[in-house]
């Protein structure tokens, strides 16, 4: 018997701050500091959640709706 079972790439649902930062300079030709998203995200002002360690994680749909200047609820899990 062959499995048909398929696995499928899983879809990225977090940018990491070095992540955004080049998404951000490479399709919105955006630049912000790493100080800038740390900032941003202390503020509540950047589409982001704590992971573990602390680390920072940027909602990728969130972001780029954010890039785009539209209208984001931000709530920051600490």
């Amino acid at each position: 018997m062959s499995d048909s079972t398929q696995f499928n790439q899983p879809v990225q649902k977090y940018f990491s701050v070095d992540s955004a930062r080049k998404y951000a300079k490479d399709f919105a030709d955006f630049e912000l500091s790493k100080a800038s998203f740390y900032r941003l995200s202390h503020e509540g002002k950047l589409p982001c959640i704590k992971g573990p360690g602390g680390r920072l994680l940027i909602n990728v749909i969130q972001f780029r709706a954010w890039l785009e200047g539209g209208e984001v609820s931000v709530e920051v899990s600490k």
